[in-house]
């Protein structure tokens, strides 16, 4: 065999995401998180128009309408994302992810050379699309594997793999808020982490990390927005206990919580300095911190990052 990292030559291909044109987006998986992302793409891209939202979900319920009141192009077939789509998003449940990568390698390896060189079939808008996995659990070697495809070229086979970006998005996308983790695969070019780049860079902040760190960010920013919600809800339930009205409660704490956070990103200070410059001594901060210490609230949280991390390994599906 021929080995190739790009499939068919990219000189006869014209790739979309480098040419004119808007960058077309595929969900196979329609959840919140999905949603999320799309939501926040819609907003960044307002007039621009740089993205084209499509969505696959196994049959068209609720999520399914709820995408397409967004504008989003809907489908129950995957085969259509395929077909239409630059980047292809995976965001299914982890044991989804095995098969649906197996269905997507079955339509490219159905590509040959009379559909490339004569016509016939519809041929997909990008024979190189860039697979992102925002699942739970699934590494970057589960995906390769099975994103290994071979074409038939003449009395040739072509080797190729798709490029794969692995990432970890939270649900602050909505709001271009998001915090999105990720890491590249071994075949993935820089043109390709450029194109992950401006679709997530345009709903929120974007870290490369090391794969090792990929599950313990799962816990500690994917599900961190939940826990940061429960401490935020604490604290407006602190304000109500002592008589402040609800409404104004869930608004100053939720203002709080925002405060406190862009001290530490804007001014760079520690979460430690924040504690200490405001406990005065026998005030009521230093007070009231004592409560949280005796109740554990540090080692709580702690807890949930660790455990989650734990989940996010019993999670990954055997290759």
């Amino acid at each position: 065999m021929v080995e190739s990292g790009a499939g068919p030559s990219s000189k006869r291909f014209k790739m979309a995401s480098g040419g004119e044109g808007a960058t077309h987006v595929g969900f196979i998986g329609g959840g919140n998180l999905a949603r999320a992302i799309t939501e926040g793409l819609l907003q960044a891209d307002d007039k621009q128009k740089r993205f084209k939202i499509h969505a696959s979900f196994a049959t068209n319920g609720e999520n399914y309408k709820k995408m397409q009141t967004l504008g989003v192009a809907v489908t129950t077939n995957n085969k259509d994302i395929v077909l239409s789509c630059d980047v292809i998003v995976l965001s299914v449940k982890p044991h989804q992810v095995l098969p649906v990568l197996e269905e997507l390698r079955k339509i490219y390896q159905d590509i040959d050379e009379n559909q490339l060189l004569v016509g016939g079939a519809p041929l997909p808008r990008n024979l190189r699309p860039l697979i992102v996995s925002v699942a739970t659990s699934i590494t970057i070697k589960q995906i390769e594997e099975k994103t290994e495809i071979s074409w038939k070229m003449g009395r040739a086979d072509m080797l190729g793999h798709l490029p794969v970006i692995r990432c970890l998005p939270t649900v602050a996308s909505s709001v271009r808020a998001g915090v999105t983790v990720y890491t590249s695969g071994h075949f993935s070019t820089e043109n390709d982490n450029k194109l992950f780049l401006d679709i997530f860079n345009s709903v929120g902040f974007t870290q490369d990390v090391p794969e090792q760190y990929i599950d313990g960010f799962t816990a500690f920013t994917g599900s961190g927005v939940a826990f940061m919600g429960l401490v935020m809800e604490a604290l407006a339930d602190g304000g109500v206990l002592v008589g402040i009205p609800r409404g104004m409660a869930d608004k100053i704490a939720a203002y709080t919580m925002m405060s406190t956070a862009k001290i530490v990103i804007e001014r760079g200070m520690k979460p430690h300095e924040i504690r200490t410059s405001v406990a005065s001594p026998g005030g009521t901060t230093i007070h009231g911190l004592k409560v949280m210490e005796d109740a554990g609230v540090r080692g709580g949280v702690m807890g949930a990052v660790q455990r989650g991390t734990e989940r996010a390994k019993e999670l990954r599906p055997p290759s």
